[in-house]
């Protein structure tokens, strides 16, 4: 069974770097989850924090706290680690990239009609990755080294690249600078709930096509 992640550890944002128009490999943002139906950070939604505690932490942010300098070189974006940067991936055969064989002859011919539909109705490339796991490296390190690598969208800059990690339970959206404004991370997140369920119950093939469709739509209302 996949675990759901826990919501709020999963929002880096690395789309703020700002690069030459063709860097699509440094211009990207991910979405990402564990699959586990524990979301126990909404249990600690309503705390509030008491008032003297509140009046130290402003006076500690207006009088100790100076910002640094904006500067244009500035690199904010977090990069992966070397050792994923600098690994051989596996070559990529298509739209739907099953190394981990969770899909079956004919479920793959279903992601790959539904892969095709976004391509001829938005323009942009979606990828499917599964795997068996990343061998204790993060998720967020390989998946988008791997994006970069790959590049879907080529010059068109408009790629996605879902992978999943079947035995590690987790997994990761790359999203193109390009795309970040039609889909943003509460959207993705969102839109990825119906597709959660489905991967708890093992059914990952339904659950990538339910997320694969449902991005689609997103992409074919603001298109």
């Amino acid at each position: 069974m996949l675990i759901a992640a826990t919501p709020g550890e999963n929002l880096i944002d690395f789309g703020v770097r700002r690069l030459p128009p063709l860097c699509y490999n440094e211009k990207m943002k991910t979405k990402s989850s564990r699959f586990d139906s524990d979301r126990n950070n909404k249990a600690t939604a309503g705390r509030r924090t008491p008032k003297l505690v509140l009046f130290l932490l402003l006076l500690l942010a207006t009088s100790c706290h100076r910002p640094p300098p904006a500067s244009q070189n500035a690199q904010a974006t977090p990069s992966p680690s070397a050792s994923v940067s600098s690994q051989s991936f596996p070559q990529r055969v298509g739209l739907v990239n099953d190394f981990a064989n969770a899909f079956n002859a004919s479920q793959k011919k279903n992601l790959e009609s539904a892969l095709t539909q976004v391509k001829s109705d938005s323009d942009v490339e979606f990828v499917v990755v599964t795997l068996d796991s990343t061998n204790g490296q993060p998720l967020f390190d390989y998946s988008l080294a791997l994006a970069r690598q790959w590049a879907p969208g080529g010059d068109s800059r408009k790629g996605l690249v879902l992978v999943l990690s079947i035995k590690d339970r987790e997994w990761r959206l790359q999203v193109s600078r390009t795309l970040e404004k039609v889909l943003p991370d509460e959207v993705c997140l969102s839109l990825a709930e119906p597709a959660e369920d489905l991967y708890r119950q093992g059914k990952y093939a339904e659950g990538v096509e339910a997320y694969v469709k449902a991005i689609g739509d997103r992409l074919r209302e603001k298109h």
